[in-house]
């Protein structure tokens, strides 16, 4: 039925509707004429073509097209619209009046008709202190007429207003009021009206903002979930935003209705916003269903923060190729609408544009403050996390990537000394982030490991072995994409390998290195060349970290830096004689 009133919308003017049963004249650019719902002598009856509305100044008489014809005719909604479809030659389709489609369309007239009388009410005597709300933050005249808010009268003047349009039953279907001791009433009563509206335009739930920040009640509330309204899977502002962020590229999360808006005057109108309840994952799946790219941005309170941390993990199960989730952690304001009005606009574009990547955010917050000098259980417990997290994203290359990322995380904020980047300046010490490579050993001890897994992956791919082949690095790119195709051997990154693909790796390994392309006789040489190849990379890595220790130690002779030598020189120590070990036990 709402299809049918928007055929009819477009094909009448409602002036010329109206003009039927008033005598309209231009006025100021505007058509005036006598109120037909009360007696008056100067004409205070307006009626708007580009909205298609009409509003009376002297009595409050205020709505659409349909709602015109219901007055003036004394009809129902669905009366209203056959008259209408009359006029415009609009086919109705035949409805069951049992059916979903039936429903629904009468739960969209409800709402619609709901939202005039909230909008109408606004313009009120009682609805004063909600126009003076909107002021005080800042909504112009046309916004408010943009974003439809209303005021929601005492009690039961909705409930009154509507049950002469429709049955009690659809009243009830449409989940607008609550049970009363005599009557239903509207929950939203005494509360700024802030209208949600889906992206074809129909408005399918409100959200009351209170007034009165004195008493108890909850800041915002909404009305209930009904067949068209649920609070999981929509966002406000959808209607407005979706065509800004495709041209964009983005679409930005905000915590608030009045962040979302605010924003929006600003011209950043790529903003929508969760309505009172918690971010959900159906929320970020949607969106993506639209666009590629998300910045979330919620309020800097502890609240918000824990908000972005839990989607993050949360998320993780769904994430595609080419989909994105970012987090734009604001400084020094609690919420989008307080940054932009104390930084400006382009400053806020700026803190989107360097927001943070799903997989780096979540580094962040495990890891936290802790660092090189943390206790090694800390440190566990870090790895221990972003390893479970990594299991449970589903995309394979997805998952080898994160893995990469985190460990390399591991590696450079707990595992790696921070006096090995120490510079000098001419004003204080200052730490450079760089790039700590590697002088990787002999990489045939590499190639060896790798056959080794080929001919045995499901005995000897372990966890250690995996973490170990995540965090490696090499001097040559072939070398990289061979580990990278070995990693998927593993199960927790994906189905194994069929034995056609395995072979072929082995033949690409023979064609860019040129050395024997060895099978091992035994299940213990081919343990012992992946053991023998972890033990000689961690002695190059921990040589390579005594040599930068002992430049260290040379130009700033500390006792933290000589214990840092002196503990690794240790390790060298425990290494080489595993390493001895190792070949005195599979040699005999």
């Amino acid at each position: 039925m709402i299809e049918v009133v928007n055929k009819v919308k477009i094909k009448l003017p409602i002036s010329s509707v109206i003009g039927k049963k008033v005598a309209l004249k231009r006025s100021a650019g505007r058509l005036v004429g006598l109120c037909p719902f009360h007696s008056e002598k100067t004409p205070s009856f307006i009626v708007d073509d580009a909205k298609c509305n009409y509003h009376c100044y002297g009595c409050g008489a205020h709505g659409d097209i349909v709602s015109f014809v219901q007055e003036y005719e004394n009809c129902t909604f669905v009366e209203a619209v056959k008259i209408l479809a009359g006029e415009a030659g609009v086919q109705i389709p035949s409805y069951d009046a049992h059916s979903n489609n039936a429903k629904t369309d009468v739960i969209r007239a409800i709402y619609q008709e709901a939202a005039i009388f909230y909008e109408h009410a606004l313009y009120t005597r009682d609805g004063l202190p909600a126009i003076e709300y909107l002021q005080s933050r800042g909504i112009s005249q046309n916004d408010i007429a943009r974003y439809k808010f209303g005021y929601a009268p005492r009690h039961t003047e909705l409930y009154n207003h509507l049950k002469s349009k429709f049955s009690q039953t659809d009243l009830e279907c449409a989940q607008l009021f609550r049970s009363g001791s005599n009557n239903l009433y509207d929950p939203l009563y005494g509360r700024l009206i802030i209208p949600i509206i889906n992206t074809s335009g129909q408005i399918i739930a409100f959200g009351g903002r209170k007034l009165n920040d004195n008493n108890d009640a909850p800041k915002y509330i909404n009305s209930a979930e009904n067949p068209l309204f649920h609070k999981s899977s929509v966002l406000y502002n959808m209607n407005n935003a979706t065509k800004p962020s495709k041209k964009l590229g983005y679409m930005i999360i905000v915590e608030g209705y009045f962040d979302a808006i605010s924003l929006a005057q600003d011209k950043i109108e790529n903003a929508v916003a969760t309505m009172g309840t918690s971010l959900k994952v159906e929320h970020i799946t949607n969106l993506w269903k639209v666009i590629d790219a998300v910045v979330l941005c919620l309020d800097s309170d502890l609240a918000g923060s824990k908000a972005a941390q839990k989607i993050a993990t949360h998320i993780l199960p769904h994430m595609q190729s080419g989909k994105v989730l970012k987090f734009c952690l604001l400084q020094n304001a609690k919420d989008p609408d307080e940054y932009v009005k104390r930084y400006g606009r382009e400053a806020f574009l700026e803190q989107i544009k360097s927001a943070k990547g799903l997989s780096e955010f979540i580094a962040i917050s495990v890891i936290g403050n802790k660092n090189y000098y943390s206790p090694p259980d800390e440190k566990a417990v870090c790895r221990a996390q972003l390893t479970q997290l990594a299991k449970e994203i589903s995309d394979i290359s997805i998952k080898t990537e994160y893995s990469r990322y985190w460990n390399d995380s591991i590696y450079k904020l707990l595992n790696r000394n921070p006096a090995f980047n120490k510079k000098q300046n001419d004003n204080a010490d200052v730490y450079i982030a760089t790039n700590y490579k590697l002088q990787i050993f002999d990489e045939k001890h590499i190639i060896d490991l790798l056959l080794a897994i080929l001919q045995y992956p499901k005995e000897l791919l372990s966890e250690e072995v995996f973490i170990f082949l995540l965090n490696i690095k090499c001097n040559t790119s072939w070398l990289d994409n061979i580990i990278s195709e070995v990693i998927k051997l593993n199960s927790i990154c994906c189905p194994a390998l069929s034995n056609a693909e395995i072979e072929k790796i082995r033949a690409s390994i023979a064609i860019f290195y040129k050395h024997n392309n060895p099978t091992y006789d035994t299940f213990l040489e081919a343990k012992k060349a992946v053991l023998a190849g972890i033990l000689k990379y961690n002695l190059a890595e921990v040589k390579n970290q005594i040599k930068d220790a002992a430049d260290t130690l040379i130009q700033d002779a500390d006792v933290r830096s000589m214990e840092r030598l002196h503990t690794l020189k240790k390790y060298e120590t425990v290494l080489q004689k595993e390493f001895a070990a190792l070949y005195s036990l599979y040699d005999n």
